[in-house]
């Protein structure tokens, strides 16, 4: 993976930021479209290491503080049916 993206973000860290008055104003705007522009040129994946219903959110808790083992990745909680 090109690290140039995030390369130009790391040399001009003012670029997604704007002025309101005296004070700065960070926005997310840019690294939000170069995340956007990594993910449809498939460079940047999300691991999913778990899939839950909502109403196992106590179980996907426990999972994140470690009283639960867990695959690898995110723990992702499925809403309906």
């Amino acid at each position: 993976m090109s690290a140039e993206p995030l390369r130009w973000l790391a040399a001009r860290p003012q670029c997604h930021r704007r002025r309101l008055g005296s004070r700065l104003a960070v926005t997310t705007e840019r690294p939000t479209r170069i995340g956007a522009m990594l993910v449809e040129q498939g460079r940047l994946r999300t691991m999913i290491g778990a899939v839950l219903p909502l109403a196992a959110a106590r179980t996907a808790h426990e999972m994140l503080d470690g009283l639960r083992p867990h695959p690898r990745g995110k723990i992702v909680l499925r809403l309906g049916t």
